[in-house]
């Protein structure tokens, strides 16, 4: 029943984004800045049981198949870097299309739920949620090695089908100091401050002003035409993937260089402590902005 209602919620809210101009503007800035903070309160199992995208996953673990198949072992490798590849590209599109655009936004939630059933069909167990999702990788980013709150230590499915080495569904901690020293989860982790900096600065380098963002003009209508408020001819699609992508190189050199540093002090703890700085540093970079335009329209906001 729970499973059922997130789906029949889900949906719905992506049905009410392609009918009424508010649906945008209460996701943008309401329900997403909910999101990451719910995550971190709630812990990574509560989330895990939660997660609508999750419900539209478990869906295609109950397709008919002949064989449980996994995916290979480069994924299993690169994993944090194909999810926060995911995530950019969702990022790129909200700019150029999904933002202020209620039909594209219904349209690519209707999408990602039917992508989490069809992974999930194809490949055994909760292969959506640990390789593909990028809401995964956030979770994992604001959670790990484990959550703030004692919650039931598990979120494994009724029978394991070995999706995932080191799987963090039966045990996060265990999961983490597996592949703390991952290269692909080095530079995705390390990378994500600077997304999300390059991500809400970019609508100042689109406009030139502050106050396309906080004004929330941006969930109104269609994206901006201009790459640059300085290069307008550019294409906002190449601008916003330059910027982003940007972003998240120099992210990446900073906190490499950090943990360089840190090294010298701690040497056996610098991925550690870095990887908790990098989450930290995102946590508080998204919060400097997120919801700003629905909380600004409140008294006293």
């Amino acid at each position: 029943m729970v499973r059922a209602a997130l789906i029949v919620g889900y949906i719905g809210v992506a049905v009410a984004a392609m009918w009424h101009p508010l649906v945008p503007r209460l996701f943008w800035t309401v329900l997403l800045p909910l999101l990451p903070i719910g995550i971190v309160l709630g812990g990574f199992y509560r989330w895990r049981r939660a997660c609508p995208l999750a419900a539209f996953g478990e869906l295609g673990t109950r397709m008919p198949r002949q064989k449980q198949r996994r995916v290979p072992k480069w994924a299993e490798r690169h994993f944090f870097a194909m999810t926060f590849g995911l995530l950019l590209v969702m990022l790129v599109l909200r700019h150029t299309t999904t933002n202020g655009d209620g039909m594209a936004l219904g349209v690519l939630l209707l999408a990602l739920g039917a992508a989490a059933a069809l992974t999930n069909a194809v490949f055994t167990g909760k292969t959506w949620c640990n390789f593909v999702c990028p809401v995964g990788f956030v979770e994992r980013m604001y959670t790990e090695p484990a959550s703030l709150k004692k919650v039931e230590p598990t979120s494994r499915c009724v029978r394991c089908t070995a999706c995932k080495r080191n799987c963090p569904d039966i045990d996060q901690e265990n999961a983490y100091w597996k592949d703390v020293h991952s290269g692909a989860r080095r530079i995705a982790s390390y990378a994500f401050p600077g997304l999300i900096l390059g991500f809400y600065g970019y609508f100042w380098l689109q406009t030139g002003s502050w106050d396309f963002y906080f004004d929330g003009e941006w969930t109104r209508g269609p994206a901006p035409t201009a790459g640059f408020y300085f290069w307008p001819d550019l294409p906002p699609m190449v601008a916003a993937t330059a910027t982003l992508g940007g972003a998240s190189a120099l992210s990446v050199g900073g906190l490499v260089g950090l943990e360089t540093l840190i090294a010298r002090v701690w040497p056996e703890e610098a991925r550690h402590k870095t990887l908790a700085l990098a989450a930290g540093l995102a946590f508080l970079s998204f919060y400097a902005f997120a919801g700003a335009p629905g909380l600004g329209k409140l008294p006293g906001g």
